[in-house]
């Protein structure tokens, strides 16, 4: 079967499938990982799954959770875990801007991973993102302001504002994904997986569904959307994917835990003023 390549809209011509702008006349035709997440096979297959979703939902009496579950779904945001060091130099500094691990690596600003985690890193990128994976920033799908603590305690809410035109959701972590599907450097993604921002929400009900209480959902739609504990091993999540860098007028709310040690102390509460200041909401948890 021969795939129609998308052409500009601008200038008709066969569009780079890793860029955001058109290499012939530099019109800009959207992040690379939304076209992807929103073409016809992919829409195709998530409605179907949703569909499906929907279908057992209301076949045991689920109808009601899942509608429900599906407007909180509606407010969900993407949210970035990090550290306090990190923290205190994204929110006092004007000009630093959020790097991804193969970025950081590379400016000298961290270390590398474990030899075997950093090479699967490298991979599972390149086959979910291909040349353009060093321009993804990678989030948590979050119904509430906290996101993987597993990645550090504080917690950067992002404004909807400022990714959702250039956000792509995946039902996982890309790490699982790859495995559980068994990708390769030759293998297609399959369909039906990932979404553009605004259905997320289908998504999600494609891949939670089953899992909705009769009634009042038990432990809440926040923990059924996005479980972390400080194991890598055990979070649970759908993995945002977000093209292109951010900095801290992208954030709509900072939170996390208050420190025990003496400086970590006067750090963040240094971190509270400036973010106050900047006229963003901080939540100690």
């Amino acid at each position: 079967m021969t795939i129609a390549l998308s052409k500009c809209s601008v200038c008709d011509e066969v569009i780079d499938q890793t860029s955001d702008r058109c290499l012939t006349c530099g019109a800009d035709i959207g992040a690379p990982n939304v076209r992807a997440s929103t073409a016809a096979p992919e829409i195709e297959a998530l409605q179907a799954r949703y569909d499906d979703a929907v279908f057992r939902a209301t076949a045991r009496g689920a109808k009601g959770s899942l509608g429900a579950f599906e407007k909180a779904l509606s407010r969900s945001s993407a949210v970035v875990n990090c550290n306090l060091s990190f923290l205190k130099e994204f929110v006092t500094q004007s000009k630093t801007l959020y790097a991804n691990y193969h970025q950081a690596v590379q400016a000298g600003l961290r270390k590398t991973a474990t030899p075997e985690r950093d090479q699967e890193r490298t991979v599972v990128d390149a086959i979910m993102f291909r040349s353009y994976a060093p321009s993804i920033r990678f989030a948590a799908l979050s119904l509430n302001n906290s996101g993987l603590v597993s990645y550090g305690p504080y917690a950067l809410k992002l404004r909807n504002i400022a990714v959702a035109h250039r956000a792509s959701i995946l039902e996982e972590n890309s790490f699982d994904f790859v495995n559980h599907h068994s990708l390769g450097p030759k293998t297609a993604i399959p369909p039906g997986f990932r979404s553009d921002w605004n259905g997320r929400n289908r998504l999600a009900i494609a891949k939670l569904g089953d899992l909705l209480d009769v009634g009042p959902q038990k432990h809440g739609f926040s923990e059924l959307l996005l479980k972390s504990d400080g194991n890598f091993e055990r979070d649970q999540f759908m993995e945002v994917h977000i093209f292109g860098t951010f900095d801290f007028s992208a954030v709509e709310c900072v939170s996390g835990p208050v420190p025990k040690k003496p400086m970590e102390i006067a750090i963040w509460e240094f971190v509270k003023e400036a973010v106050s200041k900047s006229g963003k909401r901080v939540e100690e948890c």
